[in-house]
């Protein structure tokens, strides 16, 4: 969550239900991380790679 914070970027969610999103670096970890809601992630794309990697980890529960 501190990591993005510092990197405050637009975050392109995309969803197993329904077209892509995009939301903020702080809610896309909050969507991540709910596992209820990440079971309906397939994936994100940030600019930041690293962020990127971590909220796909969070999607993985790694």
């Amino acid at each position: 969550m501190e990591y993005a914070r510092k990197h405050l970027q637009a975050v392109r969610v995309c969803w197993v239900d329904r077209k892509p999103t995009e939301c903020g670096a702080v809610e896309a970890v909050e969507l991540c991380s709910d596992r209820y809601v990440s079971g309906r992630i397939v994936g994100v794309v940030a600019q930041d790679k690293g962020l990127e990697d971590v909220l796909n980890k969070l999607i993985d529960g790694e």
